[in-house]
């Protein structure tokens, strides 16, 4: 029997821009939060899913940076700092047995700069994403070099190393993932096109429902569940434009077969407060 697990979500800061890029019904200003996922397995511990922004990212020099925060705002009070969040819960920082990155960009592993080194696990492709390209690809993919994982985290584990296993059952529309822990409570799944080596994470609750993270590869669950469709301009900043939308199209797919799972996109400030709410 699969073990299940409980998972707290909760925002490690946010950004600021129109809602109506990413489909929202007003051309105005919306808070979009940096959603991080506190995973308690019965027997692996306490995992954590991305870190969201830190304090590394408020304070880097150098024009990448400076250019990443004038476009993309970054609102980080203290008591959203990851460690914060985590003390809250009970957890301190240094019990962590694993942090799992779905991607690379400053939203999902800024956080990591405010915690002391853990197992890293992520995929290939997004270890990699630091020495591809040229600088200004780098920074138009916003990978910085300012948030790069420092040799102390040296014990970085590839997804891909990981047991292989068949979705079709699961997950209609998507072939492989990997089983994070062994036990199938945890699948890392490919979502390719928003990122370099994107990867979400079905969560096997233990109530019995299953919870996909599916990091970027929706802005808002309605991206998903009502066929809502971001401005074409947001595909400038995707990694592969036509990778993005076939992901959110087998999204959308999914969702008709099996709507029972719960969407959670990382910056679905609704689908966050939801949650919460129980």
């Amino acid at each position: 029997m699969v073990a299940g697990v409980r998972v707290e979500l909760f925002a490690v800061g946010s950004t600021r821009h129109l809602g109506a890029l990413v489909g929202l019904p007003a051309w105005r200003i919306v808070r979009f939060p940096a959603l991080v996922a506190l995973i308690r397995h019965p027997t692996a511990g306490a995992i954590l899913f991305d870190a969201g922004y830190g304090t590394g990212l408020v304070g880097a020099k150098g024009l990448a940076p400076f250019l990443y925060r004038r476009l993309m705002p970054v609102l980080l009070p203290d008591e959203e700092c990851v460690h914060s969040q985590l003390a809250a819960r009970g957890v301190r920082p240094g019990e962590l047995s694993l942090v799992l990155l779905s991607h690379v960009h400053p939203d999902h592993i800024g956080g990591l700069t405010d915690l002391p080194p853990r197992p890293l696990l992520l995929s290939r492709a997004a270890r990699d994403a630091f020495d591809v390209g040229t600088a200004f690809s780098r920074f138009h993919e916003a990978t910085l070099a300012a948030l790069r994982p420092g040799p102390e985290w040296r014990d970085c584990r590839l997804i891909e190393d990981r047991p292989r296993v068949g979705l079709e059952r699961m997950l209609p529309g998507f072939e492989t993932g990997f089983d994070v822990v062994g036990d199938g409570s945890l699948i890392a799944v490919p979502l390719p096109g928003h990122a370099r080596g994107q990867m979400g994470l079905v969560c096997q609750i233990e109530d019995g429902r299953r919870l996909f993270l599916v990091a970027d590869a929706a802005w808002i669950a309605d991206n998903i569940t009502r066929n809502v469709e971001p401005q074409r301009i947001v595909d400038r900043f995707a990694h592969d434009a036509k990778a993005y939308h076939d992901t959110l199209a087998r999204l959308r797919s999914l969702h008709k077969a099996r709507s029972e799972i719960i969407m959670m996109p990382s910056h679905c400030a609704r689908s966050l407060e939801a949650w919460q709410r129980g």
